[in-house]
């Protein structure tokens, strides 16, 4: 049954609409949900009736709540309804009233100055690539390159002027070769520069992470320090509340918080008055539940206080719907049996097969299985329309069906078909 706290602090008119659009869903409901809107209506109006002083009643038919009547019932002492007094803060510099209910400063909230910096720390050092080093990418590295190049290109041209000179001003393979072997040696030179150019850069991706890693202690430090100075300030205002409290209960006098003790007294035993009620209310329900499941609805006559009249024609109502459902799987089983060439639970049903039968070929009317193989599969039918009956769930009706195909009951493609007719359909 729904709680009595989740209506509580509604308003009159709140309730009211609640209770009517409730009323609006509750007769094209199924039963489960007809009796979850109606546990509700009954708290609702219950609550009504303990502010207003009236009394509604319910019309099993239409789902719907009548007008409200007046009673000479008050409502209960603490109940919904009833208001408690409270008096203006009167004492000056704090807000501690002379009398009614005891109020106070809302307590010193902790706001991080630093949080934003600290995740964004956090998320550079977590999510820091990994150490790579590119000696193109590397300005220390193009600076050398350059000056190498440079460099080996004025030996080279040095070297091989001095070769021409020494024949005469005639170009050779030897002098090429000598400028060339010059050259050379100044690019290995650059080469033997690379290693140290990497842990040159390596020592600088250590320096920032430890810089990063610095960074993120400090600042945590700070947040450390700013919180405990938060807790300081808390505790002092717990401290300062308490004893505003203590002052507060001498000003306000032994008499007016005898009051305010015997009202929450009188609110606490409605409460559980009710509460006693709703659980009494609950377990009846799941009686009647249970007993309209099977036909009877002799429970929900009592717990609504149904007339024998109003009795009948849920009577009349849960019959409809039971042959409404039987009729459906009974159509169902035959269309199904009907897909396979068998129309005989066609005719069952009062079905006119006149015309099935003259455009399907006599092979195509007699079933495909034989002997017991036929009547397992048969039996699995009626199975499957039973647990369609009793509302089993599509995992409930998988089971079934991967159990027969198991056995061997049904090939793989009516293991298809069955799913399509049985889960397929929206259950």
């Amino acid at each position: 049954m729904a709680k009595w706290d989740e209506f509580y602090n509604m308003s009159d008119d709140e309730l009211r609409r609640r209770s009517a659009n409730n009323s609006k869903a509750w007769k094209p409901a199924d039963e489960p949900e007809r009796i979850r809107l109606h546990d509700e209506n009954v708290v609702i109006n219950q609550i009504l009736d303990q502010r207003q002083g009236t009394e509604a009643t319910f019309d099993p038919v239409s789902g719907k709540w009548s007008e409200r009547k007046e009673t000479s019932a008050q409502p209960k002492a603490g109940g919904p309804g009833t208001s408690r007094p409270t008096v203006e803060s009167s004492a000056p510099g704090s807000s501690r009233p002379t009398s009614g209910e005891f109020t106070y400063q809302s307590a010193p909230e902790y706001v991080s100055k630093y949080q934003g910096l600290v995740d964004s720390l956090v998320k550079d050092v977590l999510n820091r690539e990994d150490f790579e080093y590119d000696p193109e990418s590397d300005p220390n590295y193009q600076q050398y390159k350059e000056s190498y190049t440079r460099n080996g290109q004025r030996a080279m041209e040095d070297t091989l002027g001095q070769a021409s000179a020494r024949t005469g001003g005639l170009a050779s393979s030897y002098a090429g070769s000598a400028a060339q072997q010059t050259y050379d040696g100044y690019m290995a030179q650059l080469s033997d520069k690379v290693p140290q150019l990497r842990q040159l850069a390596y020592q600088m991706y250590l320096d920032e992470e430890n810089r990063d890693r610095a960074n993120l202690e400090m600042l945590m430090g700070l947040e450390q320090g700013d919180y405990n100075k938060y807790l300081t300030q808390l505790g002092q205002y717990n401290t300062d509340r308490s004893m505003d409290f203590d002052i507060y209960r001498g000003q306000v006098g032994d008499n007016q918080w005898q009051q305010n003790f015997d009202f929450q007294q009188d609110q606490e035993a409605y409460r559980r008055d009710q509460d006693e009620r709703d659980r009494q209310y609950q377990t009846d329900s799941g009686k009647a539940a249970l007993l309209y499941t099977a036909g009877d609805p002799s429970g929900y006559a009592a717990l609504w206080g149904l007339t024998p009249e109003e009795t009948q024609l849920l009577v009349d109502s849960y019959a409809e719907q039971k042959q409404l459902t039987q009729d459906a799987a009974a159509r169902e089983l035959a269309e199904f049996h009907a897909r396979y060439g068998d129309i005989s639970k066609l005719k069952e049903i009062g079905v006119d097969t006149s015309r099935m039968e003259r455009e399907v070929e006599p092979s195509q009317t007699q079933p495909t299985l034989k002997g017991p193989q036929e009547n397992a599969y048969n039996e699995l039918l009626n199975d499957l329309v039973a647990l369609r009956q009793e509302g089993a769930t599509a995992n409930e009706i998988n089971g079934v069906l991967l159990q027969a195909r198991r056995e061997g009951t049904i090939s793989y493609e009516q293991l298809k078909e069955l799913r399509g007719a049985y889960i397929g359909s929206g259950r």
